[in-house]
């Protein structure tokens, strides 16, 4: 091969590629934050993303929870955490907007509460990560990802465990549908970093309803990860 077609073939493969991998940069750039205080936040800033980067949907009611304390690894560095705390709730699926859950389903979804770390003497301290307040009875719209962390040795094997989506994973609707996000210093600190306001009433840059998520997911694309 000749040293212009050579440069030719390179150059034509250089430019595929990137005409592949810059839509996806940009879809992902809705979600992510880079700079400021919030380092690599990947959080949803628009309805679009928050939906169709969302593995589950559902509207569950809140039925319990327990707290686990997972020890870390016996070879993990001496100055790693001690252990995980970790909040596990259960919620009695109502409707599924999105995902194989069906109604009368239990989707059990993880909260960090903190971790156990060694002071200056070596001591246990525990820094608090307080999870997101719920009410047990109260009916809320989850918006899950699948949990890969530790699991606790004392959980059933069986339980499919989920995360919420970082920022906006929880939510409650009024009469009209329209959802309330809850969300923590974290997901606020990050929009403020992006110079992104919520709106009033919705806890988030943006307004969504039920019928929007509804939408979302019949004329989206399907990514979710089994």
């Amino acid at each position: 091969m000749t040293g212009p077609t050579r440069n030719l073939t390179i150059g034509i493969v250089i430019v595929a590629a990137l005409v592949a991998f810059v839509p996806g940069l940009l879809a992902l750039s809705n979600c992510m934050v880079l700079r400021g205080e919030v380092i690599e936040w990947f959080v949803p800033v628009d309805a679009e993303s928050l939906v169709h980067f969302s593995d589950r949907i559902v509207i569950a009611r809140y039925i319990d929870e327990t707290v686990h304390e997972t020890p870390d690894s016996p070879t993990a560095h001496a100055d790693s955490r001690i252990s995980v705390v970790d909040v596990f709730r259960g919620f009695g699926v109502v409707e599924s907007l999105k995902g194989d859950f069906q109604a009368g389903d239990t989707a059990y979804v993880r909260w960090s509460e903190g971790y156990y770390r060694r002071d200056k003497n070596g001591d246990p301290e525990f820094v608090e990560r307080p999870a997101v307040t719920l009410t047990p009875g109260e009916t809320y719209v989850l918006f899950l990802t699948p949990y890969r962390g530790r699991r606790p040795s004392n959980l059933e094997p069986g339980i499919r465990v989920w995360n919420t989506r970082d920022g906006p994973g929880v939510a409650q609707a009024d009469s009209q549908g329209r959802l309330s996000f809850q969300t923590d210093w974290r997901y606020r600190a990050a929009l403020k970093d992006m110079d992104l306001h919520t709106i009033d009433g919705s806890g988030a840059p943006f307004e969504l309803t039920i019928d929007g998520i509804r939408a979302l997911v019949a004329t989206g694309p399907d990514i979710a990860r089994q």
